[in-house]
């Protein structure tokens, strides 16, 4: 089948090759010894022009598994008291003026929000 249009898309049943019309020349394409079959183009496909493509594309997010989720909310939990352990002990070692508890939650906070940020760098 010779090539008609610019942005046609052909594939060849062999190989599994993909070749997307830039230019049109009349001629035939041939792939594997064999001509390649025309890929009618789906309506959401965007089209490709001079082999930039033109659209906006759509984040795909993952899903989480339920167990996945709750290991990580258990995880938070447990860092969480962590930290507050280890504030406890300070309070019981000696009295700290309200700015050092400030700076401590800071901190703590600082931390969780780290932490948040690696897991979903992660992903």
């Amino acid at each position: 089948m010779a090539v008609k249009e610019v942005n046609e898309k052909y594939r060849c049943n062999i190989c599994g090759n993909e070749v997307m019309v830039t230019k049109v020349g009349g001629g035939t394409l041939v792939c594997c010894g064999e001509e390649m079959e025309l890929i009618e183009p789906k309506k959401k496909e965007p089209l490709l022009e001079e082999g930039i493509e033109v659209g906006e594309k759509e984040e795909v997010e993952e899903e989480i598994p339920e167990e996945e989720k709750e290991e990580e909310i258990k995880r938070k939990i447990e860092k969480v008291a962590e930290e507050l352990g280890e504030i406890e002990e300070e309070f019981e070692e000696e009295p700290k003026e309200i700015e050092d508890y400030k700076e401590d939650i800071e901190e703590v906070e600082d931390d969780i929000e780290k932490e948040e940020e690696e897991e979903e760098e992660e992903e």
